[in-house]
């Protein structure tokens, strides 16, 4: 429906060179860090730089850092790029707010918060992914959706959408594999198969890394993405409707990222009161 919408405006400008790129960043990054503080939609300290992604405080910074690089202003990026960079692209702002304030963002918070070892320790085996990940990827969609590509170009919406069907065609085969239903040469084809556009292909090199990283990881890894998304649409509806008009979003978002880094059925638990999940595992 988003490209039917958008059928009759013009196509999105891509941008192929590093200066192009790392200036888009600059802006996407700074516009979602405002829009985050300026809407209420969750604290932003003073201490909150951009920078810290990027490497370069303003676009001085940049030229400075690009002087001397002759190939600064020549195409840098493959025409038949991976999905994520064709993204990035046309559109690059939710898959960098994904990266800094869904994951650099959060564990500079997590660092000066004041959470006990447990919360604040590292999971082996890549155990907090379903919290990490879900948080980052609930993230690109929920801001889409408050208004943060409204001054943007129209088209960049169906960027999101595509980066939602990118992480289904991910996470399928990822499932399947560890159902023994497919193997890992069945599950490339499965995600160039499901990824609309043809913007995956089962032998590029995108693609090979995130299927091993699905095996790699006990129990999957793109799995735990889009349930963690789930999960988290899940909670925020659960203690919207607990607090009726009360609920504020600047809060719930605050208060989520204060319980730490653990499995997110516990962080419902402190968040609701609700333990029906904690008494499954108990059974």
């Amino acid at each position: 429906m988003e490209e039917h919408r958008n059928q009759k405006l013009p196509q999105l400008k891509v941008a192929m060179n590093r200066k192009e790129y790392e200036t888009s960043i600059h802006y996407a990054l700074h516009h979602v860090v405002d829009f985050l503080r300026d809407g209420n939609m969750m604290t932003i300290d003073d201490w909150v730089n951009p920078a810290d992604y990027t490497g370069f405080d303003d676009l001085v910074q940049l030229e400075e850092r690009l002087t001397g690089d002759d190939d600064s202003n020549e195409e840098f990026l493959p025409e038949n790029s991976s999905i994520d960079t064709k993204v990035r692209q046309r559109e690059i702002l939710p898959g960098e707010t994904h990266e800094y304030i869904g994951h650099m963002l959060d564990y500079q918070r997590q660092d000066r918060l004041d959470l006990s070892p447990i919360r604040k320790a590292e999971r082996r085996f890549n155990m907090g992914s379903m919290r990490t990940e879900g948080w980052a990827v609930a993230l690109e969609e929920l801001l889409m959706q408050a208004g943060v590509l409204d001054e943007r170009p129209q088209k960049g919406r169906e960027m999101e959408y595509l980066m939602n069907a990118s992480h289904m065609s991910l996470a399928i085969p990822d499932m399947k594999m560890h159902a023994n239903e497919i193997n890992l040469t069945e599950a490339r084809q499965l995600c160039a198969e499901i990824m609309p556009r043809g913007w995956s292909q089962e032998n590029e090199d995108m693609v090979w890394f995130e299927m091993q990283s699905n095996i790699r990881n006990p129990g999957g890894f793109h799995s735990n993405v889009v349930t963690g998304k789930a999960y988290f649409i899940k909670l925020f509806r659960e203690r919207a409707v607990q607090l009726g008009d009360s609920f504020v979003i600047k809060d719930f978002i605050d208060e989520f990222l204060s319980f730490g880094i653990i499995p997110m059925p516990l962080i419902r638990w402190e968040m609701t009161g609700n333990d029906d999940e904690i008494k499954m595992l108990q059974n």
